[in-house]
């Protein structure tokens, strides 16, 4: 099965409104029929019709004063999905009221044989601004996950994690959260709030179809990389397969329940600031960098008990996923050896690696305490706070 794929119906005044939803279904793993950057645009009435008789999985509509006066949406896109509906019950219609359920029903009475309301929907609440608009979302791509997500196994399901460019392949579920970065790294809202409420409502749907094994094609910022890894860790009753492009050997998979190997990286332990309960720990494999951390550490006025830093033999230095599951688990360990000799509670990890070990070491982070999270903008050459993994 493909991954749930939904059309919008709305209203072209809403569009502003239709944008965030769109982004919100995305990260739960919810393809729009519309491409997000291209909502908006005309469509003829013979595609759209096509479209909601054989290329998508159901249809949101945003129902407001505008949408339901819609000629297109009242006399197009609703008596189709209605029509599709009563031939495949699977075929879900998921309302999004920001007008009330009784005038939506009442304006839309002439154009469907059954009442909008009927349907399991979300309600956007007051005051009806974007965060309104984004609850509403998260509970629609709730019901949606609970009633159109079919893995093609249930031995295993294949997600894909991206946040530059979409994946290439067949997926149970595209986790797209590219929308949250087009005009930079996202704010504390989203990494804190958004995108870890996102992830543990898949999460959810995964488990209540007996799904316990992960493959993911990822192609993201590291520190989602390390929240998947978080959401999905080894206590939760995860595995991961994960897809990462080996240096000679192409694409390989590194499982989380693989047999670790020597990785030849040295550890290097020392003792900072007495009273502080932080704990630094570097993790660069990519190039030799002794400024861009001093630099962020001194601008945020942090402190730290102890440092722990990761020494390759050489930069860039390349690993299998053995040893890239041995550095996570010796990293985890290392961390909990650390809290206890110098009191600490908080890990303030900085790291420059693959995107495989990152997802790994979030999967391994066990009783590790508070980890604050950093992400590298190429753009400013300079670290910003990302994901708490608490």
């Amino acid at each position: 099965m493909p991954p749930p794929t939904f059309f919008l119906s709305y209203s072209r005044d809403d569009l502003a409104d239709i944008v965030v939803l769109a982004r919100v279904l995305k990260i739960h793993g919810i393809r729009t029929w519309q491409d997000i950057n291209n909502l908006g645009i005309g469509l003829s009435e013979d595609r759209i019709r096509q479209a909601i008789r054989s290329d998508v999985t159901g249809l949101v509509f945003y129902s407001t004063a505008k949408s339901v006066s819609s000629q297109f949406v009242r006399c197009v896109e609703l008596p189709e999905a209605e029509r599709r509906h009563k031939v495949e019950s699977a075929f879900c219609i998921v309302p999004v009221f920001r007008l009330a359920r009784e005038e939506t029903d009442m304006g839309l009475a002439d154009c469907v044989s059954v009442p909008v309301s009927n349907f399991n929907g979300a309600k956007v609440p007051e005051p009806a601004d974007h965060l309104a608009v984004a609850t509403a979302a998260r509970r629609a791509a709730e019901i949606i996950l609970e009633t159109a997500f079919v893995p093609e196994s249930s031995a295993m399901a294949v997600l894909a994690l991206s946040s530059k460019q979409r994946a290439r392949t067949s997926v149970d579920l595209d986790l797209d959260f590219a929308p949250f970065f087009r005009a930079g790294l996202p704010g504390q809202d989203a990494w804190n709030g958004e995108f870890p409420a996102a992830l543990m409502k898949v999460k959810s749907a995964l488990i209540q179809r007996s799904v316990n094994r992960l493959r993911l094609h990822s192609y993201a910022h590291l520190s989602l990389g390390l929240l998947f890894g978080y959401v999905f860790r080894d206590r939760t009753g995860f595995q991961l397969e994960i897809e990462q492009t080996d240096k000679e050997k192409g694409k390989t998979i590194w499982p989380s329940d693989g047999e670790p190997t020597a990785h030849g990286i040295t550890f290097r332990e020392f003792p900072g600031t007495l009273g502080s309960k932080n704990l630094l720990v570097k993790l660069n494999l990519v190039a030799e960098d002794s400024l861009s951390v001093p630099a962020y550490t001194k601008e945020a006025g942090l402190v730290y008990r102890g440092t722990l830093e990761a020494m390759p033999p050489r930069y860039p230095y390349f690993v299998s996923g053995a040893q890239a599951l041995a550095i996570a688990r010796e990293l985890a360990d290392k961390i909990k050896s650390l809290h206890g000799m110098y009191g600490t509670n908080e890990v303030h990890l900085f790291a420059a690696i693959p995107l495989g070990l990152a997802i790994l070491i979030g999967f391994n982070l066990n009783a590790c305490g508070t980890v604050q999270c950093y992400e590298f903008d190429n753009s400013t050459r300079r670290y910003y706070p990302s994901c708490l993994l608490t």
